[in-house]
């Protein structure tokens, strides 16, 4: 069974994703970074779990036009940097 976000992923391509959530009828462009891709591969987070942080973060703050989304993942709890205009620019992703 694919999950909640698979399911919203209408295109992939490795450094951008398209979802469609249909809750809220809307589509969202999320990139991700070079510097994002290499921390996400060394600390073995997934997309998924990026996706699912920014969509329900349980915090988030915002600075320097910045925003830091958390989430306790059940693997621990991550952050989540982005910026975000017409889509969602992921910059980096690290565990807290």
């Amino acid at each position: 069974m694919k999950s909640e976000v698979e399911q919203l992923i209408c295109e992939a391509k490795p450094s951008k994703i398209i979802y469609k959530d249909y809750s809220i009828n809307i589509k969202v462009e999320i990139i991700f970074t070079e510097h994002a891709k290499k921390r996400i591969k060394k600390r073995k987070i997934t997309k998924d779990e990026i996706i699912n942080t920014i969509k329900y973060a349980e915090k988030t703050n915002k600075r320097e036009g910045k925003y830091y989304a958390q989430k306790d993942i059940g693997r621990g709890k991550i952050e989540v940097v982005y910026e975000k205009d017409k889509y969602i620019n992921v910059i980096t992703v690290y565990w807290t």
